[in-house]
């Protein structure tokens, strides 16, 4: 498992005592901290989600911000989250805290889901300070059992953990959903969407054009739909039939052909598509257009 306090700054000094709760897939650490001087640091995992809870008070002097997020050094709150691939920079003075540690190894259904977009503000925001008692409450029964292990302790942070990320994913899911444009999507999205698909070569999936927009699979698909009407799904077809009409009525191209322009493994998935979309097969379609 990963997260890693990356280097302190020369100079600079930090003692910790911890009591450790450990499986193959959640670590919760209580740690004493002593600082005698200022300390910087950056936070980083490809591949865990990591929490941070005071159980003493935050330090006024505690600043963090996440690289790619707007504006300096922000006040840290009492609980901080840090999603997987996302990279936290913090500094902070001379003093001392107790504090909760847990790091989880991410989840491939839900890491989409908990990427941080580009101009997810609001979000970035929230991650700093979540001021939640369901999460808060969930962390310090989890800081507890740190303290005073017991029976099956292990399988109670792990199942603790779990419930966790799941209100987690909630919190922010809904923090993103308060703070997006009425309409649901931005006009450079829909262009990205539309430039990607009129390309021809292989069909976009929805996590490439999620990836395209800076976006989770989940937000695109609601704001897409919020924003016209219609399922991202639709709108591929929509664009790929359109230009395979205009390939079959203006070139003499072989239908093979036109399918794996516009994106179809063969020209038989292509006719089958074609005839359920229009209502005949493609050569049916160029003989009439051909014909008038």
């Amino acid at each position: 498992m990963g997260y890693s306090l990356l280097h302190l700054q020369a100079g600079q000094s930090a003692e910790l005592e911890e009591l450790r709760i450990s499986s193959s897939t959640i670590s919760a650490s209580l740690v004493v901290q002593e600082r005698d001087e200022p300390v910087a640091g950056q936070w980083y995992s490809a591949d865990s989600y990591f929490f941070n809870l005071s159980l003493t008070g935050r330090p006024a002097s505690a600043r963090g911000r996440f690289e790619g997020m707007d504006g300096g050094y922000q006040p840290v709150g009492e609980l901080f989250f840090l999603p997987a691939g996302q990279r936290y920079l913090a500094k902070g003075g001379p003093g001392s805290q107790r504090t909760l540690f847990v790091e989880m190894s991410a989840d491939e259904q839900l890491q989409d889901e908990l990427r941080i977009s580009a101009d997810g503000a609001a979000v970035w925001r929230t991650c700093m300070n979540m001021p939640f008692d369901r999460l808060r409450d969930l962390l310090l029964r989890m800081a507890r059992e740190v303290h005073e292990p017991g029976f099956a302790s292990e399988l109670m942070i792990e199942g603790l953990g779990i419930t966790l990320l799941a209100e987690t994913l909630r919190v922010l899911q809904q923090v993103e959903a308060n703070t997006t444009r009425k309409g649901g999507l931005s006009p450079w999205r829909l262009r990205t969407i539309e430039a990607r698909i009129r390309e021809g070569g292989t069909l976009p999936t929805l996590s490439e054009l999620a990836g395209l927009c800076g976006l989770s699979r989940r937000q695109l698909m609601r704001a897409f739909r919020e924003e016209t009407g219609r399922t991202v799904g639709a709108f591929i077809q929509e664009l790929t039939l359109e230009r395979a009409k205009v390939l079959l009525q203006d070139t003499d191209l072989p239908v093979g052909e036109i399918a794996a322009q516009v994106g179809f493994a063969t020209a038989t998935s292509f006719s089958t598509a074609f005839r359920r979309a229009i209502g005949e097969n493609p050569r049916s379609f160029r003989a009439k257009r051909n014909a008038h």
